[in-house]
């Protein structure tokens, strides 16, 4: 074999390595923006549901538009979370929702402020896809 053959041999394993490292890393990126804008879009709905519980009188177990009757307990019953244990933040006892998607954390609720953690279940580089919502009942602020 002569040694321009070598050459072209060692070359096109080369760009095939790069290609499918590059093809991956693609592979994985995408996942983590889709898995980022799930997290996005149920963040949206439980953003209605707090709106919901917000507006819901309090003959029904809603706030009834009353930022000193709404309750952290009360809204993380309305909206299926949980005090559990989390199995990915630092801090041990949240109200914790799972999904295909991603762990949410009810972090807060003083009666017209609302603020929804969620941590995703893919990873890019080691890192997991992290967003946090702030929600503002009587402005309607989101942030």
């Amino acid at each position: 074999m002569g040694a321009s053959q070598i050459l072209l041999i060692v070359l096109s394993v080369i760009l095939i390595g790069v290609s499918i490292a590059v093809g991956i890393y693609m592979f994985n990126y995408q996942a983590y923006t889709a898995n980022r804008q799930a997290l996005i879009a149920e963040l949206d709905i439980f953003r209605d549901k707090a709106v919901e519980y917000w507006r819901l009188p309090l003959s029904m177990a809603g706030a009834g538009q009353d930022p000193t009757k709404g309750t952290l307990q009360g809204l993380a019953g309305y909206l299926g979370f949980d005090l559990q244990e989390s199995k990915n933040a630092p801090i041990t006892t949240y109200y914790t929702y799972y999904s295909p998607n991603a762990e949410y954390h009810l972090t807060s609720f003083n009666g017209e402020e609302l603020a929804i953690e969620a941590l995703g279940t893919t990873t890019l580089l080691g890192n997991h896809p992290f967003v946090c919502m702030d929600y503002n009942l009587l402005s309607e602020e989101i942030s």
